[in-house]
């Protein structure tokens, strides 16, 4: 950054100057601030990604999808929800509530169905 003031002394007085007066007046420059917490009202360890992925995993959870292996699952989740990776869960909160609405249905689908996902009869 010095060598822009290399050339014009004055300049680079008056930004030594008002970097003097910033710090006197506590306009340092701030750590970021921390991220916010989930917006999940209940504590969960796994972030929602890795949590679709877990359910693509789940016999119960493809049958509900209509598929009958975990990479159809991906496929069929990621067109339900309209994403190109289950990683927009966590950064995109449309995709969050697309992904909220698939998991209520399934486990409204579950108890609805024996625990092999069988409807119950």
């Amino acid at each position: 950054m010095l060598r822009m003031f290399a050339d014009n002394e004055e300049d680079l007085r008056a930004y030594i100057d008002l970097r003097k007066r910033a710090r006197a007046a506590g306009a340092g420059i701030a750590a970021p601030p921390p991220p916010p917490p989930p917006e999940s009202g209940k504590p969960c360890e796994f972030p929602l990604a890795r949590r679709a992925a877990m359910r693509c995993a789940e016999r119960a959870f493809q049958k509900f999808l209509g598929v009958e292996t975990a990479e159809a699952a991906v496929d069929e989740l990621r067109r339900r929800c309209n994403i190109a990776s289950r990683k927009e869960f966590d950064r995109d909160a449309a995709a969050r509530e697309r992904w909220r609405a698939v998991d209520a249905e399934f486990g409204a689908w579950l108890r609805c169905a024996d625990g092999d996902g069988d409807e119950r009869g």
